[in-house]
């Protein structure tokens, strides 16, 4: 007896998929949609995102996690407006495991959620993107909004000093109010160590720009632990 071919075992599933009421066997057909992978797979998937059970979307967003192909970023954005937790949850991861300068583009979206644990995922995922547009990202985000700002400075608790940096370097280098306001902010979170690891991280750049801001902002958030840096810096020299 003849094998089916992978285009038949697509075609199945999807029809499984689309039409069998047994949520089981719909989730199953997910999971070997997954398994085979291709276009025809992940366009089956984004359209999942879209039933009405939400262990269906779940299901679906977590087989894009895996597929990690960028032309499913479009349907994992408006899967962000779901109203069930999980779902975007996993949609988040996603959009992680994706990775794209698409993807990151959605992520800083997500950082405006009503939900916190979201945002903070969110936050958490541009961090483990570790791209220099996923972190420069969280630096623009810091100005979105209250909302954000408190999700990024939550993520940047856990990152390394050398991320914190990256995510950071241009708020230091912009010498408005507002930017200095939220810089402060920030810093204020992350506590007087974290803060002065960073700074000091800076001071260890080549951008005048931003060691001079270093300096500055230690001076203002760190006390007497200044000259400490500076000494450290000019050892360097």
């Amino acid at each position: 007896m003849r094998k089916p071919s992978t285009t038949t075992s697509v075609d199945e599933l999807i029809h499984v998929l689309r039409h069998k009421r047994t949520l089981p066997a719909r989730i199953d057909a997910i999971r070997q949609l997954t398994h085979i992978g291709g276009s025809r797979a992940v366009k089956a998937l984004c359209a999942a995102l879209d039933y009405n059970e939400p262990a269906l979307r779940k299901a679906a967003a977590n087989g894009l996690a895996a597929l990690k192909d960028a032309t499913a970023v479009r349907a994992l954005e408006s899967a962000l407006s779901d109203d069930e937790f999980s779902v975007r949850d996993a949609v988040i991861e996603a959009l992680e495991s994706i990775g794209s300068t698409n993807a990151i583009k959605v992520l800083r979206k997500a950082l405006s959620d009503a939900e916190q644990s979201i945002r903070l995922k969110a936050a958490t995922s541009l961090a483990n993107i570790g791209t220099p547009s996923a972190l420069q990202t969280l630096g623009y985000a810091l100005q979105d909004n209250a909302l954000a700002q408190e999700a990024v400075t939550q993520a940047l608790l856990t990152t390394s000093v050398e991320q914190s940096l990256q995510v950071l370097a241009g708020l230091m280098c912009d010498r408005r109010q507002r930017a200095q306001q939220i810089l402060v902010s920030v810093f204020q979170t992350l506590g007087q160590d974290h803060t002065f690891a960073i700074l000091e991280a800076a001071l260890s750049t080549r951008g005048w720009k931003l060691s001079v801001s270093a300096v500055e902002m230690m001076a203002r958030t760190c006390g007497r632990r200044v000259i400490e840096a500076l000494t450290h810096a000019l050892e360097r020299v």
